[in-house]
């Protein structure tokens, strides 16, 4: 239902509307983040409707395993799949299918193993972009300060690098995790993240880099994850000298 437009969703909700009429159970399906105004008021309104809600959530491991097993491609190894296909579509039925159509366009096998970069369908880039764009400014933000910042992000370095208080960010936290674009403090999959990159300018891209990885030196993170920030951020004196700390720490 977030593609009806408002004359649809008032006919279909006068109706399902309580009355003389007896209805068969009636399946509604919506995205959450992309509820239409019309539908979120009537959902709220517990005079007007009996609604059970049922929210499907991405599939676990083991499921995906279930479905790679039913799919039965030709040389396809479920169990060494499920691990990439896990961290690159967050256990998207429909993301990790396209995946997959993509991986083999021919139906060939995929007879060596996991590839070492997962292909983005073109596909579903529009349906990325478009949850990217429903965002509200202060959570787009937040969302490009963790794609950028990968596995050093957390809710310290979120806040410096934006240069705010802990709980300024607490909503558009509140809302990407909504949306399902983070998940654990971390992006929900590697799809999300490398659409999330793409749409920032790298004159940005740049600049937050160096930014993040003064942060991350003053923290005294690891000098390889500093050094990698320097080498994105085009600061190559930098990012020499951080990467030669990192040597030494690996030398000892």
């Amino acid at each position: 239902l977030q593609f009806a437009d408002d004359a649809s969703l008032e006919w279909l909700l006068a109706w399902l509307a309580p009355g003389g009429t007896t209805l068969p159970r009636v399946l509604l399906a919506v995205r959450t983040n992309e509820l239409p105004r019309i539908l979120r008021q009537w959902s709220e309104d517990p005079a007007a409707n009996r609604v059970d809600g049922i929210a499907l959530l991405p599939l676990d491991r083991a499921a995906i395993a279930t479905l790679l097993e039913s799919l039965a491609i030709p040389g396809l190894d479920p169990d060494g799949w499920v691990e990439p296909l896990a961290r690159h579509t967050g256990g998207s039925p429909m993301f990790i299918l396209e995946t997959l159509i993509a991986m083999l366009p021919a139906g060939a096998a995929a007879a060596h193993g996991p590839q070492p970069r997962l292909p983005v369908p073109v596909s579903i880039q529009p349906l990325i972009e478009r949850r990217l764009a429903q965002l509200s400014p202060a959570a787009l933000k937040l969302a490009r300060v963790a794609a950028l910042a990968g596995s050093d992000f957390d809710v310290e370095l979120a806040a410096a690098a934006l240069a705010q208080h802990p709980l300024d960010i607490a909503d558009g936290w509140h809302e990407l995790e909504q949306a399902q674009i983070i998940r654990g403090g971390a992006f929900a999959h590697d799809l999300i993240l490398e659409a999330t990159i793409r749409a920032l300018p790298a004159a940005i891209a740049h600049h937050m880099h160096g930014t993040l990885a003064q942060l991350l030196q003053s923290r005294g993170a690891e000098p390889a994850r500093v050094a990698q920030h320097w080498w994105d951020a085009g600061d190559w004196a930098r990012a020499g000298h951080s990467f030669m700390q990192a040597a030494q720490v690996a030398q000892r």
